[in-house]
């Protein structure tokens, strides 16, 4: 019963991560055992995630500021 106790946790919690993109906080999933290792590793990924989605979206941005100055560059020739 308590293994199904704290795998519904870890359900939940990934549910909450998938909706907010926020870390596991819970202590009791954050322990030192096979739970923890999996609440640690899905916010390791959480912050690899955000990492690449914020460098992804500097692209976009410096694509979008490049693609400006050329339009502007053609409109003044």
């Amino acid at each position: 019963i308590i293994i199904f106790r704290m795998l519904r946790k870890v359900r939940l919690a990934m549910q909450s991560l998938k909706e907010t993109m926020q870390p596991i906080t819970d202590p009791s999933l954050l322990r030192n055992n096979e739970i923890g290792e999996l609440a640690h590793s899905f916010n390791q990924m959480t912050a690899d995630l955000s990492a690449a989605y914020c460098a992804l979206k500097k692209a976009k941005e410096d694509a979008e500021r490049a693609s400006e100055a050329k339009s502007d560059f053609f409109a003044n020739m």
